[in-house]
C-alpha cells in the first residue's frame, strides 16, 4: 500500500486523485459529517487516507482505492467511544455453508457494501480533521462532526453490526443461537464478517430479490442498505474460493 506522498505524487498521482474524489463525494453524500467551528475544548482526532492498488495476476493496475480514515489510535475512551466488541463469523460456520452449498447444490453471492461503516449512524460525538487536500476553501478553522462511523474508529465494527443485524431482524431474518453473525430467512442463509458478507440457498432468483430488497426503505422497516449483489462468493476474508466442480471448492491464499 502506498504512503500519501507516493499516491499524490507518484506514476498513478491522477488516478489515486480521482479515487480521493471518489471517496469524499460519497461520503458526503451518505451524510457522514457536518462542518463546525473548532472548539479548544474538543478532542479532535487526526484522519489519513489508506490507498490500495488491486492488480491482475500478470500485475497490471486495474483499480485503485482511496479510503478517508480516522486515527482510531488516538481516541479516548469514555470520550469519543465506549464499547466496541462486535461478534465476527466463526471459520468452521463458513465451513459448513461451504459443505451445504456442495451437497445441496445452493447457490451463493457475496454482498458489497458501499462504504459499509458511513452507512451506520454514530451516537458518540466525535470531532475528526477534515481530510487532507480537501479541507475547508474558506479558511475558516473547521472539523468535522460524524454524524455516520468512518473507518478506523474504535466502534464502527460494533455500530456496523448492531444496524445489520436490526436491519435484519427487521426484514424477517432470524439470528442464530449458535453464531450470532448466521441469519436465517426461508431457506436463506446469510453470514457476516464485519462487513463481508455471504448469502447462500436453494432458490437463487428468490435470494437475489431478497438481497435487493435490503437496500429498499419501506413503511415497516427504518433500516436499508447501500449493498450491491458481488456475484457468485469468489473471495471472503482474503481467501480465494473456487468450485473445481459440482462437489468441490478449492480454497487458496495467493496474498499468503
Amino acid at each position: 500500500m502506498p504512503s500519501f506522498n507516493e499516491a499524490v505524487d507518484g506514476e498513478f498521482s491522477e488516478k489515486y486523485m480521482e479515487a480521493m474524489k471518489k471517496e469524499v463525494s460519497a461520503l458526503i453524500l451518505q451524510n457522514t459529517w457536518i462542518m463546525v467551528h473548532r472548539i479548544k475544548t474538543d478532542n479532535v482526532i487526526m484522519s489519513t487516507w489508506a490507498f490500495k492498488l488491486k492488480q491482475l495476476p500478470d500485475g497490471t493496475p486495474s483499480k485503485f482505492e482511496a479510503r478517508f480514515c480516522v486515527r482510531g489510535d488516538l481516541q479516548k475512551e469514555g470520550i469519543d467511544y465506549f464499547e466496541t466488541n462486535a461478534p465476527v463469523v466463526a471459520w468452521s460456520t463458513i465451513q459448513i455453508l461451504l459443505t451445504l452449498v456442495l451437497q445441496e447444490r445452493w447457490t451463493t453471492h457475496q454482498g458489497d457494501y458501499v462504504n459499509a461503516f458511513a452507512q451506520a449512524e454514530l451516537s458518540e460525538t466525535v470531532f475528526v480533521e477534515p481530510p487532507k487536500l480537501f479541507g475547508p476553501k474558506s479558511g475558516k478553522d473547521l472539523v468535522l462532526k460524524l454524524l455516520k462511523c468512518l473507518y478506523g474508529l474504535k466502534q464502527a465494527p460494533r455500530t456496523f453490526f448492531e444496524k445489520l443485524k436490526t436491519g435484519l431482524l427487521e426484514w424477517g431474518f432470524e439470528q442464530s443461537d449458535l453464531d450470532p453473525c448466521i441469519f436465517m430467512k426461508n431457506g436463506i442463509f446469510f453470514v457476516v464478517y464485519v462487513d463481508d458478507t455471504i448469502f447462500a440457498g436453494k432458490d437463487g432468483e428468490k435470494f437475489e430479490k431478497e438481497i435487493a430488497s435490503l437496500g429498499v426503505q419501506s413503511n415497516k422497516v427504518s433500516h436499508s442498505f447501500l449493498l450491491q449483489n458481488g456475484g457468485e462468493v469468489g473471495n471472503f476474508l482474503g481467501i480465494r474460493i473456487e468450485k473445481n466442480g459440482p462437489d468441490e471448492f478449492y480454497l487458496t491464499q495467493p496474498g499468503l
